[in-house]
């Protein structure tokens, strides 16, 4: 009986200068226009009616409820990006890039306040403190506030990282959080939405700031400082 959407619509104050926008920027076609309201079309058959808006337009924010983006298919994303720039559109966002093992490139957008300035940014750090860690099929960053970098880019649940004394290991069904907080050890549970469930505190630490760990087969193997200890099964959770 239903189907799918026959059409979205956007309130704009000026309908056929946005309408016009879609067609010399998208490749769209004005499909109907009637008292104002416009109509247009993408190549693959998506419609948008653009409709006169009434009153001033508020503050919005990423998270504030209603629609917050639209997806745009292109056959080429490097060459459709790279068109949309030579004509003067802002990037103000940008974009995550991710190699699976195929090889194929994949990119995920990252919408206009969707994480914080500079929270992506890495250059003054070494290519072991950047990684991102794969909980099921969410790959989550602690580096500062903690995000969630594919398939979307939003922020993540879960407390601020410092990327000398967290460290993310990744599982099927959920990973690692592993801190050095002060001379202590604090290992967590973290599931895909990178929120936290302790599951040891370990006085002293074993390892110091500047740690690392990795996903082993039978558990996680931490690395600090040339010592080496695997934290054995927590109950069903590989920790």
């Amino acid at each position: 009986m239903f189907v799918g959407l026959e059409h979205t619509a956007i309130a704009s104050p000026d309908p056929a200068k946005l309408a016009r926008w879609y067609v010399d920027h998208l490749d769209f076609r004005i499909n109907f226009e009637y008292d104002g309201n416009y109509f247009v079309r993408a190549a693959n058959g998506a419609m948008l009616e653009i409709i006169p808006s009434e009153g001033v337009r508020g503050e919005q924010k990423m998270r504030d409820p209603g629609i917050r983006h639209l997806a745009i298919e292109v056959t080429d994303f490097d060459s459709a990006h790279a068109a949309l720039k030579a004509k003067g559109v802002a990037f103000a966002g940008g974009v995550v890039v991710r190699v699976p093992s195929q090889g194929e490139i994949q990119r995920a957008l990252v919408p206009a306040g969707a994480v914080k300035p500079g929270a992506l940014d890495a250059a003054d750090l070494p290519a072991d403190r950047r990684r991102a860690a794969r909980i099921g099929t969410t790959w989550l960053l602690s580096r500062g506030d903690p995000l969630r970098v594919w398939p979307d880019v939003a922020p993540a649940n879960g407390p601020a990282g410092h990327p000398d004394t967290t460290v993310l290991v990744g599982g099927a069904d959920h990973g690692l959080s592993i801190d050095v907080a002060g001379s202590a050890l604090n290992v967590a549970s973290i599931d895909p939405t990178g929120r936290p469930s302790p599951l040891a505190h370990l006085a002293p630490s074993p390892v110091r700031p500047g740690l690392d760990a990795c996903e082993r087969a039978g558990g996680t193997y931490v690395d600090g400082k040339c010592i080496k200890i695997p934290i054995q099964k927590c109950g069903d959770v590989p920790c």
